[in-house]
């Protein structure tokens, strides 16, 4: 089952379907049993958030999609490119605002030599290092462990 399929089918009364629903990193200290991270949401809450996830899971499909068509010069133009030049900008500096020059990258290049720039480009954003992400649980263990240092 793949990880979209998995989430349309999480149903909170049949544990079973919940696969790839991440846990609580910290174990409940009555039980000792780690729950979910949506146990605090109720019944429409949680819908809501499925949802969602799913939308995302969607999105970011249809992302790589577009990725790989442009990679393959499918629909490639200067507005793709420039798109990429923007993106890695932003990854690099948040304050530089970068020229917009489309219609300079369609006049002066061929349809190969964009999907060529466009391949470097994504190549050079692929080795950029990605921002950790971070548990909410173990968020919560950082904050705890600093105030006990503290004290």
């Amino acid at each position: 089952m793949g990880y979209l399929a998995a989430v349309k089918a999480w149903n909170r009364s049949k544990p079973e379907t919940l696969l790839h629903l991440p846990r609580l990193s910290n174990p409940d200290p009555r039980t000792g049993e780690r729950g979910w991270i949506t146990d605090h949401l109720s019944d429409t809450q949680f819908e809501v958030w499925r949802n969602e996830h799913a939308r995302q899971i969607k999105q970011r499909l249809r992302n790589l999609r577009t990725r790989e068509q442009l990679r393959a010069g499918i629909g490639i133009n200067g507005y793709a490119v420039e798109r990429k030049l923007a993106d890695l900008q932003s990854k690099v500096s948040r304050r530089v605002r970068h020229q917009r020059n489309a219609s300079y990258l369609a006049q002066n290049f061929t349809q190969d030599q964009l999907r060529i720039i466009y391949c470097l480009l994504d190549d050079l954003e692929e080795l950029l290092p990605k921002r950790p992400i971070i548990a909410l649980g173990e968020v919560y263990d950082l904050i705890r462990l600093r105030k006990q240092a503290m004290k």
